[in-house]
């Protein structure tokens, strides 16, 4: 994303007076723009506080108007609808950009109505950026493997919701460092398909990019787009991360049709042939071998010839790089198991949903987790300006530490012995007791 022009123009004039006033979410979220962090073709990029005047970092993303069309409206609001649903489960990945809230701004003068999308800041390259700074060669194998493992992490989250992400390329993956620790976060999520969205949603072509979406992305209707195709993108990413080559390059002065045609027809990418790998591969002829053949699965121009899942993908790939590394992993992943802290529970939908009120609303904020006291017939629960007990159908505010921040407060939970556990951001975590 490029940094933003001088205002020459009313559009650039436009960008620069949004900084410094306040947008306000449909959740009722408000959000103080400061800064531009850069633009694209269809939209601004601000830094702003979250709630409150000095809360914490966030980045909005404003849909310029000269951008707003049908198409790039819809997609918007896509992007938006699919991370809310992705963030609204009990312990949301950390390898997905989160959601926070999504609004339409009005401009006085002129009267104008400028979509908007809060999401977290992160503070970092994309993997492009990384790709490119090595100057044509692989990436560290460990730093390589890390990267991967915590993309597909991401993208079997995706795929349990029945999401496909369709735009999935380096440029679309986050590094961030919380803690001193590298953290690979999936972002753009304005191609998906999923099957709760309106099925024009899957009709456009519009935006598949070249050397990353396979054939079925082009074809009329997206009927055969499915997660095998993620798994095209995953393995053309992975020939990248390893080789420092784009697996599918589209060459200057090429046609687009000519990009897919090689997809379609020519030879799979395959590692053994480029001198870029990093020694600890080169060193290893075997296991190139066999990366080449699950890359080549991976990438196969028929979705039928790919792995059926991104699990199975990176069950078969995983052990060939630790190898490599010579640090074999003899636990199986955690992604992989059975018990899936990500997963979507199934549950037998009744013929009739049934809801009694037990009690007042709380009406002076908006909670955001709670957790059940079946010993105290209770509940307690976090909003975004304090803590709260349920108990005979009256919600009371109850006292919390001093320097604990509510808005810092993502998830509450007890221990055996009735102790309140409050965790969240920047690492926040306190047991309160009785």
């Amino acid at each position: 994303m490029a940094s933003p022009p001088a205002a020459s123009n009313p559009a650039n004039r436009l960008r620069d007076s949004l900084i410094g006033t306040t947008v306000v979410g449909e959740g009722g979220t408000r959000f103080h723009l400061r800064a531009v962090l850069g633009e694209g073709g269809q939209g601004w990029v601000y830094r702003a506080n979250y709630d409150d005047p000095d809360g914490f970092w966030i980045v909005v993303k404003i849909l310029r108007p000269e951008g707003v069309t049908e198409d790039s409206l819809h997609r918007f609001e896509r992007e938006a609808r699919v991370l809310q649903m992705l963030g609204a489960v009990p312990a949301p990945n950390p390898n997905i950009i989160r959601f926070y809230d999504y609004g339409v701004h009005r401009v006085q003068a002129p009267e104008i109505a400028v979509p908007f999308i809060a999401l977290e800041l992160v503070d970092g390259e994309t993997l492009a950026k990384v790709i490119d700074d090595h100057a044509g060669a692989g990436l560290p194998l460990e730093r390589a493997t890390r990267i991967m493992k915590q993309v597909a992490r991401a993208l079997h989250t995706v795929h349990e919701h029945r999401i496909v992400h369709r735009d999935l390329k380096p440029s679309n993956i986050l590094l961030a460092s919380q803690h001193g620790v590298e953290v690979a976060k999936v972002t753009d999520f304005g191609l998906v398909k999923a099957p709760d969205l309106s099925p024009r949603s899957t009709a456009t072509i519009a935006g598949a990019t070249l050397g990353y979406a396979p054939p079925e992305q082009y074809e009329m209707g997206n009927s055969r787009v499915s997660p095998r195709t993620d798994v095209f993108s995953f393995g053309a990413i992975l020939f990248e991360v390893l080789s420092g080559r784009g697996a599918f390059p589209h060459q200057p002065g090429d046609s687009p049709l000519r990009t897919v045609a090689r997809i379609l027809s020519g030879d799979r990418p395959q590692l053994a042939r480029l001198p870029t790998l990093r020694p600890e591969l080169r060193e290893r002829p075997d296991i190139v071998a066999a990366l080449d053949r699950e890359i080549a699965r991976a990438t196969a121009a028929d979705p039928a010839g790919r792995h059926g899942a991104i699990a199975e993908l990176w069950s078969s790939v995983e052990p060939l790089l630790r190898t490599a590394t010579g640090r074999m992993s003899h636990a199986p992943d955690e992604f992989l198991s059975g018990d899936r802290s990500h997963s979507v529970p199934s549950i037998e939908r009744p013929r009739h949903w049934q809801f009694a009120p037990i009690g007042r609303a709380l009406e002076q904020d908006r909670l955001r987790a709670a957790v059940v006291a079946p010993e105290e017939n209770a509940v307690y629960g976090a909003g975004l300006n304090g803590l709260y007990r349920f108990h005979r159908g009256l919600w009371t505010e109850i006292p919390r530490p001093a320097g604990l921040d509510p808005r810092r407060v993502r998830g509450l939970a007890r221990t055996r012995a009735g102790e309140l556990v409050v965790f969240g951001e920047a690492g926040l975590a306190a047991i309160l007791g009785a």
